[in-house]
Formats: C-alpha cells, sequence, structure tokens
C-alpha cells in the first residue's frame, strides 16, 4: 500500500510543478498578446504543455530544501518558449562546431 501512495503523491507533485509552469507562462502568453501577437488557440495549448514539461523537468533538478524553488519552476514556465527557441535554433550549430573540434578538422 505505501508503494501506490508514493505514486500517487509524485503524480500529485508532478501535477503541481506542471500547473506552476504553465500558469507562469500563460501569463507571460496573455502580456505578449496584449502587446504585439494574435492569439491563436493551437499554440496557446502547445506552449502551454511545453511550459508544463519545461516545469517538471527543472522540478527534478532542484533539492526540495532549496528556498525560492517554486519560483524558479515558474520562472521556468515562464520563459519556456523563449528558451525552448533558443535551443532551437542554437544547439545544432553548436553541437556540429563541438563535433569539427572533437575529430580535429576545421
Amino acid at each position: 500500500m505505501t508503494h501506490e501512495k508514493d505514486i500517487v503523491k509524485w503524480m500529485i507533485d508532478i501535477a503541481a510543478t506542471g500547473a506552476i509552469g504553465a500558469f507562469w507562462w500563460m501569463a507571460n502568453h496573455l502580456y505578449q498578446v496584449s502587446k504585439w501577437e494574435r492569439f491563436k488557440w493551437g499554440m496557446f495549448f502547445i506552449n502551454a504543455f511545453l511550459a508544463f514539461w519545461v516545469a517538471t523537468v527543472v522540478w527534478d533538478f532542484i533539492p526540495t530544501w532549496a528556498a525560492y524553488r517554486d519560483w524558479i519552476i515558474g520562472m521556468s514556465g515562464f520563459s519556456s518558449f523563449p528558451i525552448l527557441k533558443l535551443i532551437e535554433q542554437r544547439f545544432p550549430k553548436y553541437i556540429s562546431n563541438k563535433m569539427w573540434i572533437w575529430n580535429d578538422v576545421k
């Protein structure tokens, strides 16, 4: 019975953490829409899911005793789409440059 309680607690923690990230991302998205972008429902739900996912990944790396853990998780959700966009644009170039260096080819 203890194992089932642990799984349920873990699922509740994941849901709460993802919700924090998604709510912070929604605040970011609504700010952007109010300034210059058009609101699109499809992108809204896709990005909310990405913020949920990013927040749960960050949650896994931060120890439970950390003082600003919830704030850090919220900020990861708030900035999830710009971070993922940056990774998508820069990461392939970074890896390809490292591959050249690792193989001593220039």
